[in-house]
């Protein structure tokens, strides 16, 4: 048994200066644009009389505007989601992305602040929730925090999987839909303070967008720099088969540190001749992180390899890099034709140093590694509304991501008898190859129901080699079937029943296929010694959703339920 207590919060200071400001060329541009539209709506006219108001001065006319409501996506899409919006996003004031999903219904987030965290969903994370951006998986050591929360236009909470997106996701999938169109031009810079135990930081945020012809550019940047201290403390308490108490282990630990953060992200959209568009969309991210923890244990019983007192220092570095380009193809009959490639990069450099004490001897540990991820994704998609209620769609997705990782561990054991050094470099290598396709319908039937239908296949292939042994290959393909059905009560204006069933998964990535090390000072059941696996094959999964919502007057609730079995790949050699 093992209680937690982390008194760690965050607050953030309501303290924000706002500074907006137009060139003159926009607005000169937006002016005669305005006055050009209104000579084509309302042409010169000869001989026109004066309407006199209905009624006079004295009394007050009555102006009454009625706007149709927008599509709702969370209540009539078949696919059961929740759909936040730019003006949800923004009501809070949140500088990075973090913060926002930890606001959204059903997600949790760990980490220090501006260092992100495990995403979790249904509280599964480490890859069974499926992060996107726009649409697309996002990369190995792509971090959400380089996103600012003023280039989302919405964030799709996806419960239950679709054969247009990723299938893997067990758990469900969080889809970050940046802003592509630009209305107006917008010059705006942000400034905010944090405060996290009297320990302040800042950040400052730039955006830039603006409108020349049929092209359209945005571009964004975001510093940020914090600190931060983290006390926590635990107890554990063992117990044999019998029942009978065997050790209880109290354990403080402090941490303090400091994060550093710089990002540019540029967007171009081009407006074709025949309609077409073409959009490109980059990020470019560094950042810096070090903190120092320091951990005491203390013990009822006697153990002599147990170490009672440990201090380590992490400093790391990382830097990113990513480009996308989509292009939009309009055909006959309302049909339309979506391309997209992309290509990314990260570099990351970590030290760490620590030095551990029991009663017998003392470990001095190094730890320097060095890492990069790399590949390229590519897409489409063909849509086309051939037959009356359905929207039809088929397309394919694939990626190819590379792993290298090498590190170099340096133990230094001092005891009363001995003195020992060890010194263990290790490389690796591993790579991801992937290739999906898919086809998938919604069907009205009616105004009360409406079926989804879809199927993806998705083949596999891993391979990792290192230094202590050759290279190991796996290859595996999933079958998804994907069933969907929304049912809105007759009689009703939001009642509603939602049933969906999903073949997901969960495959390895390359982080998971390197068998590097990471070592625990106490090595125990909840602080175990931890390496990847190159044998590792996906994770196959049934699930079955239920949900709906239901309103009794001035009251509605909402419910849901969902069902996962989870088995391994059959398929693979």
């Amino acid at each position: 048994m093992s209680r937690v207590v982390s008194p760690f919060r965050l607050a953030l200071l309501p303290f924000y200066l706002m500074l907006a400001f137009s060139g003159h060329s926009a607005a000169q541009q937006n002016v005669e644009e305005v006055e050009k539209n209104k000579v084509k709506q309302n042409p010169p006219q000869q001989n026109v009389k004066p309407v006199k108001p209905a009624q006079t001065a004295a009394g007050m006319q009555k102006v009454e505007v009625n706007g149709a409501k927008g599509y709702d996506e969370r209540r009539q899409d078949t696919a059961s989601k929740i759909v936040v919006t730019q003006e949800d996003i923004v009501r809070y004031g949140d500088t990075n992305i973090g913060d926002v999903l930890k606001r959204l219904p059903g997600v949790t987030i760990g980490g220090v602040q501006g260092r992100g965290g495990a995403i979790r969903m249904r509280g599964l994370g480490a890859g069974y929730t499926q992060i996107m951006l726009n649409g697309e998986p996002s990369p190995p050591g792509f971090s959400l925090d380089s996103i600012s929360p003023d280039n989302i236009e919405r964030i799709e909470i996806i419960r239950s999987a679709t054969a247009e997106l990723s299938t893997q996701s067990i758990a469900g999938a969080i889809n970050i839909v940046l802003k592509k169109a630009i209305v107006t031009a917008q010059r705006e810079l942000k400034f905010g303070l944090m405060d996290e135990r009297g320990r302040v930081g800042a950040n400052v945020s730039l955006q830039l967008s603006d409108k020349v012809g049929k092209m359209s550019y945005s571009i964004s940047g975001n510093a940020n720099y914090g600190e931060f201290g983290r006390p926590d403390s635990s107890t554990e308490v063992r117990t044999n088969l019998s029942g009978k108490p065997g050790y209880t282990h109290q354990t403080s630990t402090e941490s303090l540190g400091k994060f550093e953060s710089i990002g540019v992200s540029p967007r171009v959209n081009w407006m074709l001749d025949n309609g077409d568009i073409l959009t490109s969309q980059s990020f470019v991210n560094a950042n810096r992180f070090s903190n120092r923890n320091t951990q005491t244990t203390t013990t009822d019983v006697a153990d002599n390899n147990l170490y009672l007192h440990e201090t380590s220092k992490n400093t790391s570095d990382s830097s990113s890099i990513r480009t996308n380009l989509t292009y939009v193809h309009k055909l006959a009959d309302s049909a339309k034709l979506d391309v997209r490639f992309g290509a990314n990069y990260n570099q990351r450099d970590g030290e760490n140093l620590s030095t551990a004490q029991s009663e017998k001897q003392i470990l001095n540990r190094s730890y320097v590694s060095e890492s990069s991820d790399n590949g390229f994704t590519y897409g489409g998609k063909y849509t086309a509304p051939f037959v009356e209620d359905h929207a039809l769609a088929a397309g394919w997705d694939g990626g190819y991501s590379k792993r290298n990782d090498s590190n170099t561990r340096r133990d230094v054991i001092a005891g009363k008898e001995l003195t020992s050094e060890v010194n263990t470099p290790e490389a690796f290598d591993a790579k991801v190859n992937r290739l999906a396709l898919f086809m998938q319908d919604e069907w009205a039937y009616s105004k009360a129901l409406s079926i989804y239908a879809g199927v993806r296949w998705e083949g596999i292939e891993t391979g990792s080699q290192g230094s202590t042994y050759s290279e190991i290959k796996n290859r595996s393909s999933v079958l998804s079937p994907i069933l969907q059905t929304l049912y809105k009560i007759p009689g009703s204006k939001n009642d509603q029943v939602r049933v969906g069933i999903t073949r997901t998964y969960k495959a390895p990535d390359t982080s998971r296929l390197v068998p590097r090390r990471f070592l625990s000072s106490n090595n125990s059941e909840t602080n175990p010694d931890s390496m990847g696996n190159p044998h590792l094959k996906p994770e196959l999964a049934w699930g079955l959703d239920m949900g709906g919502r239901c309103a009794c007057g001035r009251f509605s609730c909402q419910f849901g339920v969902q069902f996962v079995e989870r088995e391994f790949c059959p398929r693979s050699k």
